[in-house]
């Protein structure tokens, strides 16, 4: 699903978790769409009746079709944020590593799922048998880009501990833990309307931004 910027105004990519949807998606990035921002919202392979199956570099390969599918209608680099959730969180982080973009926002973010799978199974040695790794933590460090990093405070699949950390590695990055909130952070209103803040908060350093509306939509320069 593709929804055109207004008025100069950035194109989000939004990257979905898992077992969700681009109808997720939609649900994620309804204030942003309201705020003028452009929107793609690439589905996976593997997912919503798309063939092959999900891999770590599966799902790379599908996050670079989506920027050059962007760069093919005139979005480039300077336009683009970046967006992930959960699962969404390694696509959109290997993609900031391989490109240059405008920001880079995870929601609900993992270090690594490694660290997810250790947490979740405790004895079993997921250092071993975990094949996809999606390394954000150790990618972090090399990322320039502005960044935010959510995470509710009362998330039990993968904790806020792991936001912080990931905060830390970029040494920029912007941490914002939301209390009495869990892994559904992305699709509540507060999430979103925190994100549109701090990126017109950001406009002036990024030239591709244009002019940029806050949530209760004011323009800010």
């Amino acid at each position: 699903m593709y929804r055109p910027a207004r008025n100069g105004r950035p194109t989000i990519v939004f990257f979905h978790g898992n077992g969700d949807t681009t109808a997720g998606s939609r649900v994620a990035t309804q204030a942003f769409a309201r705020a003028g921002y452009g929107l793609l919202l690439p589905e996976y392979r593997g997912y919503a009746g798309n063939p092959g199956s999900p891999s770590e570099e599966g799902l790379y390969k599908d996050g670079r079709a989506a920027l050059q599918w962007l760069l093919g209608h005139g979005v480039q680099g300077p336009q683009i944020v970046l967006m992930g959730n959960s699962l969404g969180s390694g696509v959109a982080t290997e993609m900031a590593a391989e490109h240059r973009v405008a920001a880079l926002v995870l929601v609900s973010g993992f270090t690594s799922m490694v660290d997810v799978v250790r947490r979740q199974l405790p004895f079993v040695p997921a250092g071993l048998l975990v094949r996809d790794r999606f390394d954000n933590e150790q990618k972090l460090a090399k990322i320039g880009c502005p960044t935010l990093i959510l995470h509710g405070e009362a998330d039990t699949l993968i904790p806020a501990s792991q936001g912080a950390a990931l905060a830390a590695a970029s040494g920029h990055a912007r941490l914002d833990i939301i209390p009495a909130k869990g892994h559904e952070l992305a699709y509540t209103a507060i999430s979103q309307d925190r994100t549109l803040v701090w990126l017109a908060s950001i406009a002036n350093q990024r030239p591709g931004f244009g002019r940029t509306a806050a949530p209760n939509n004011k323009q800010v320069a």
